[in-house]
């Protein structure tokens, strides 16, 4: 669900925009990946305009950097001048075009119209609600369930694509309501049974559906401390425990990146995926090797388990549909981040194509994590009396984390960067249960079989639905260059040699592609190799293979393994490709893609590609995917296992195959 916080949220930004507006427009860019700035956001609409392309009711549903071609940023260097250049995507009278903007010469480059659906204005989602509270049919379902307009707000929810006729040219928003709390919790009584079908294009109601009444909770089930104290007595407080930095930190600018120990990157956010790592390198001496061009999420693919009229629509794709960058929530110091960090604002472009900041919205901290990089205990050395101590190095991690509040659940993304050279992709979600209203008390009601098919009853009427999350990433990596090849290593039992006391004799074997045999069709670079559909552990039981450069350094990559009940050994989290994911949805939901996935080789829209031929055109993702069923006895604070996107078997070498990825 997308909630109301997110909503009134998103709609006092709006209506803040003389406060953050002057701060959004002071940056400047220093490297040829920084986001567009407030300044340079502003241009590309009085561009568009100037040039007759805008009419009074266009919207923006996009305004991203318009990268430019891999080997001119990295051929650049501090001193030289790339040309800065925008991609917007813009809607209006039912048409949606894609501009592109050279904002250094100060013209537009191109203006084409574009089809699929982009992503959804937050003007949309307010409409929505408003078109679905005055419908009498809506009215009226309200009515019999003891609510007036007044006392609700509504949640416009995706709807999908199933491939169903109602769904063929429109832009259809499912619209069911909640009653307005008393304290904290937006989710804790919801109208169930009921629905709205607003079609955005044309701007109406289409149909609202009441499968009856089902009693609605009674209880607020706030978060805050006081809400929870009339509830429940709460623990004693627990003595402080604090990250402090007293003699301040390690990190540095250097050249437009950030600079740590043997890491240096360029980071910013986007709309669409939110954090934007590029041009990732570890030090090796006095020389900087590439690791990485880019790393971001690309898309969140979250369906729900339900089959019931209310729910089965409930397929969202998170970054698509809604955005990770323009939901970004500012971050609280000693909360989110401790209170050392440094903390960076985002600027977003608004449906009016005018730029806002959004403070705080990127942390970046160092941090002491209580464990040794290295340690030995030489028990020869020991003699008599004296005891020679052991000799070890703390280890140290630099984390950079961002926060998406989409609707109920708060999406935490960390990327940790080691001291030994491995880097760490972190998912957490956190955030408040989306409910189902039930008729069921609790599990010993004669119906709290049926209403627990689908989910788990967490509170007194209230159910939380089974679903998934399938976290997608795009790595384009470039280990020392783009000449790389994906081998998969593993272990494999040897004949033992004739006489050989050993019980046993194992040995590493390298396979080149994805697969057990060949090369892989796209050869040209790692990102385009990391599409695969399952990462099987088998009979490895050996310490995490790695990313390795050919002087040796390790990038770790790991994952936990476990057994199938039937005994078949399997990765504990399956890493399926987008496609099976888009299958499990329905029909392809069409969408326009951002500027630069474009530029890397991706399809522009979805709609131009099939289930068959999207795993080679959007090759690159990385899927992990959290447990499907919450079982954490309560509405709020439920916090999911962090998802490592760690394959165990996979060994990336630098092989100088010749190929190219720029």
């Amino acid at each position: 669900m997308k909630s109301a916080i997110w909503l009134r949220g998103a709609l006092a930004a709006v209506l803040l925009l003389p406060a953050f507006a002057a701060a959004a427009q002071d940056a400047r860019p220093t490297h040829p990946l920084d986001a567009l700035t407030g300044n340079e956001i502003h241009q590309v609409k009085e561009l568009l305009k100037a040039d007759g392309k805008l009419g009074p009711k266009a919207r923006f549903h996009a305004v991203d950097l318009d990268e430019p071609q891999k080997a001119a940023v990295t051929a650049w260097r501090p001193g030289m001048t790339l040309p800065r250049r925008a991609i917007a995507v813009v809607s209006e009278a039912g048409t949606v075009h894609e501009a592109t903007v050279d904002l250094s010469a100060g013209r537009v480059t191109a203006w084409q119209a574009v089809t699929g659906e982009p992503a959804l204005l937050i003007e949309e989602i307010m409409g929505a609600t408003g078109l679905a509270l005055a419908d009498a049919r809506m009215i009226q379902g309200l009515a019999k369930r003891g609510f007036i307009p007044a006392q609700v707000f509504c949640l416009p929810l995706t709807a999908g694509n199933f491939g169903t006729g109602e769904e063929q040219g429109r832009r259809l928003i499912k619209v069911p309501c909640v009653g307005k709390p008393a304290g904290s919790n937006y989710w804790a009584r919801p109208i169930e049974g009921l629905f709205a079908t607003v079609d955005l294009k044309a701007g109406k109601v289409l149909d609202v559906t009441d499968t009856g009444a089902v009693p609605v909770s009674g209880e607020g089930w706030g978060y805050e401390e006081a809400e929870v104290a009339k509830r429940a007595a709460l623990r004693p407080d627990s003595k402080a425990t604090n990250l402090v930095q007293p003699g301040g930190d390690n990190i540095g600018i250097e050249d437009g990146r950030l600079v740590w120990d043997m890491w240096r990157f360029h980071v910013r956010a986007d709309k669409r995926p939110g954090l934007v790592l590029s041009m990732v390198e570890a030090r090796d001496g006095a020389r900087w090797r590439s690791v990485a061009y880019q790393m971001h999420l690309s898309e969140v693919f979250v369906p729900y388990m339900d089959p019931d009229k209310g729910w089965y629509f409930r397929t969202y794709m998170d970054s698509g549909e809604y955005g990770f960058g323009n939901t970004l929530s500012p971050l609280r110091k000693g909360i989110d981040c401790p209170s050392y960090a440094r903390f960076l604002p985002v600027t977003m472009p608004q449906d009016d194509g005018e730029p806002i900041e959004i403070p705080d919205a990127i942390c970046v901290f160092e941090r002491a994590i209580g464990d040794p990089a290295w340690r030995h205990f030489e028990i020869f050395a020991q003699n008599g009396g004296t005891t020679v101590p052991t000799v070890g190095r703390p280890a140290s991690e630099l984390v950079v984390r961002s926060a998406s509040a989409v609707g109920n659940y708060d999406y935490i993304i960390d990327y940790v960067f080691h001291q030994d050279g491995s880097i760490r992709v972190a998912v957490g979600a956190t955030g408040i249960d989306s409910v189902k209203g039930v008729a069921s008390q609790s599990m010993k009601d004669a119906t709290a079989a049926a209403d627990t098919r689908y989910g788990t009853l967490v509170a007194p009427g209230l159910v939380a639905p089974f679903h998934s999350h399938y976290f997608n990433f795009r790595l384009d990596l470039d280990i020392d260059g783009t000449a790389n090849d994906f081998m998969r290593e593993r272990l494999v039992q040897e004949a033992l040699p004739n006489g050989s006391p050993t019980l046993a004799l194992h040995r590493h074997a390298r396979h080149a592609g994805a697969g057990d045999g060949g090369a892989h069709p796209h050869r040209a670079g790692l990102a385009r190799a990391l599409s695969f559909r399952q990462q099987q552990c088998g009979e490895r039981a050996w310490p995490p293979s790695g990313l390795h450069a050919d002087a040796g350094r390790k990038l770790r990559l790991s994952a936990a393994c476990g057994r199938r009940s039937a005994g078949a050994p399997q990765s504990l989290y399956r890493l399926p490709t987008l496609g099976h994911a888009l299958r499990a949805r329905g029909a392809l939901r069409r969408r326009t893609l951002r500027g630069h996935e474009r530029r890397q080789g991706h399809a522009r829209h979805l709609d131009r590609a099939g289930p068959a031929d999207w795993q080679p055109r959007h090759r690159g993702l990385v899927h992990g995917r959290i447990p499907s069923h919450h079982r954490d006895g309560g509405l709020a604070g439920h916090a999911h296992p962090l998802v490592r996107f760690h394959p165990d078997a996979a060994q990336f070498l630098c092989r100088k195959s010749g190929a190219d990825d720029s």
